[in-house]
């Protein structure tokens, strides 16, 4: 993959999980402690973050960074809740559960 195509990648990405938090991108500047500029050319595809600006993006969003290149997960927020909410059932529950999402997927 060239490095333009990662850019991308990248910045569709963060748009994406942006766009589940509700916040645009001056928000997400602010809330990284850079100018209201910083995340445009990001997701632009023109840059990427520095590294520790990368780690207080998906602290800003409330995922990892393992979870932010996990391209397959589309909303990796709401499927850290399901886990949760699959923990606290029991076995039996929990295989109702499993066959119920193989029937609709």
């Amino acid at each position: 993959m060239h490095e333009y195509e990662e850019l991308n990648k990248f910045g569709l990405r963060l748009a994406k999980l942006m766009q589940q938090r509700g916040m645009n991108a001056r928000q997400l500047s602010f809330a990284i402690g850079c100018n209201e500029s910083y995340i445009t050319p990001i997701i632009n595809g023109k840059s990427f973050p520095k590294m520790e600006n990368f780690i207080k993006i998906c602290k800003a969003l409330k995922i990892t960074p393992q979870e932010f290149f996990n391209y397959n997960d589309e909303c990796p927020t709401v499927t850290n809740d399901l886990i949760k909410e699959i923990q606290k059932l029991d076995y039996k529950q929990t295989d109702y559960l499993r066959l119920f999402i193989k029937q609709i997927t």
